[in-house]
């Protein structure tokens, strides 16, 4: 760069392969945040804020198609803001969602009658809390938030 307008100026990279301007490896997690820093761990990105050293996941969601497969009763919703569900012919009852971070909204879209996602109530891991179980038909949506531990019911949409 012959001019660079800031105390670090990233050049463009191209579209060739291993000449992006930044890569991170995935490595583990500072046991102890500092302020500032910048980490990769799998597929998730995390930032450390400066007030109250708080590590926060940067989030980058997508939507996914899902078919479950016979007797499946867990699905991730690992980097996604939307996931549009298919029932097995055998239906399937699901007890846990998995890959959510703090803070997360998904909404699930049912394609067809044969998913039911459980109120469990309980808030352990990956549980849902919901006002009853959710039996889905074709083209109903359910809106859930992670709290770091289980999902809560923010809204549904019998349609």
């Amino acid at each position: 760069i012959a001019s660079p307008t800031a105390i670090v100026h990233i050049k463009a990279g191209t579209a060739t392969a291993s000449t992006a301007p930044l890569k991170f490896n995935s490595g583990p997690l500072l046991a102890v945040t500092e302020a500032g820093s910048v980490e990769f761990l799998t597929d998730n990105i995390y930032f450390t804020q400066t007030t109250s050293t708080t590590r926060q996941a940067v989030a980058f969601w997508s939507k996914k198609a899902l078919t479950l497969g016979i007797g499946v009763t867990t699905f991730s919703a690992l980097n996604n803001s939307v996931i549009v569900l298919t029932g097995d012919a055998a239906a399937n009852v699901v007890a846990t969602i998995t890959g959510g971070i703090a803070g997360q909204h998904v909404t699930l879209q049912f394609v067809d009658a044969l998913v039911t996602i459980t109120d469990n109530d309980t808030h352990t891991a990956n549980t849902t809390s919901l006002a009853g179980n959710f039996v889905s038909t074709a083209n109903d949506t359910l809106t859930l938030e992670f709290d770091g531990t289980s999902w809560y019911e923010v809204a549904r949409s019998i349609n």
